[in-house]
């Protein structure tokens, strides 16, 4: 049963990613300006976290969920 259960979500993932990668396509041709529409279409939530200081500068984690392929990490 649990072999199946990560089958299926295997799957949903290729699926998912197969769904990013057609929302690129859309907009192979390039992108000069971020609107409303693309925003829409690529991001599937954005979380912004309580500001702290860190050595006397304001600092904000902020996540970004993009549909298809989850929250990407930036360093």
């Amino acid at each position: 049963f649990e072999h199946s259960k990560e089958c299926a979500n295997v799957k949903a993932d290729k699926s998912s990613v197969s769904d990013f990668v057609n929302i690129v396509k859309k907009y192979e041709t390039g992108i000069n300006a971020l609107t409303p529409e693309i925003v829409d279409d690529f991001i599937e939530r954005i979380e912004i976290f309580e500001a702290k200081k860190i050595d006397g500068k304001r600092q904000q984690k902020i996540n970004i969920h993009f549909k298809g392929i989850g929250l990407v990490e930036f360093d």
